[in-house]
């Protein structure tokens, strides 16, 4: 895939943006998911605090769980591509860059 050559940028792995990209890919459309974390979910995450699991807040994505297929292969399997960059999407020139360099 050439770095333009996508119908559909995604900012964002949380459930609004694995969503957007689902359908997108399902459509028929190239896409290109973009991740600031090294995880997907976003806010429906876990951190970690002395040993303890923690969640970001009261949602959660139970199909994230490992007993569910990845999210990540399921996406591939459609041809969405993730990148995963700090701080990308934080300002459309960090975007253009990212999309210069994936």
């Amino acid at each position: 895939m050439d770095t333009h050559d996508c119908d559909v940028v995604v900012l964002g792995g949380g459930a609004a943006g694995l969503t957007a990209a689902w359908r997108a890919a399902v459509a028929g459309r190239s896409v290109r998911l973009f991740e600031r974390s090294p995880t997907l979910g976003g806010l429906a995450a876990s951190f970690e605090v002395a040993g303890v699991r923690v969640d970001h807040g009261s949602h959660r994505l139970p199909w994230l769980s490992v007993k569910y297929v990845p999210v990540a292969a399921a996406l591939a399997l459609l041809g969405v591509l993730l990148v995963f960059r700090r701080r990308t999407g934080r300002d459309a020139a960090a975007l253009v860059g990212a999309l210069a360099v994936a």
